[in-house]
């Protein structure tokens, strides 16, 4: 049985966030858009006030291999329905 508080007791956390996979994502998005992220709550609030630099900066970090075309949302209001990078041209394949 739990005590009471127990939810908010952290159980574990990385010994470097900037070293953490999406440390250096934020970091490598604060240095292309020069914002500052630091923190997650930060990452996220950018993430949703910021949607196109945020895939933008997916796109490019996670070093997709193809052409994103100009439009990175379109119909970003319309969840479900939104359509990420529509014109996009890539191979699956070779992005496995």
């Amino acid at each position: 049985m739990s005590n009471p508080g127990d939810e908010a007791r952290v159980i574990w956390r990385p010994h470097d966030a900037q070293r953490s996979p999406m440390g250096r994502f934020a970091a490598a998005a604060a240095a292309r858009w020069e914002r500052h992220l630091d923190g997650w709550p930060a990452l996220h609030a950018w993430s949703v006030d910021h949607r196109d630099e945020f895939w933008r900066s997916v796109w490019e970090v996670c070093a997709i291999v193809g052409v994103p075309g100009d439009t990175v949302i379109a119909d970003a209001d319309a969840l479900p329905g939104a359509r990420f990078f529509p014109q996009a041209r890539l191979n699956f394949a070779e992005n496995l």
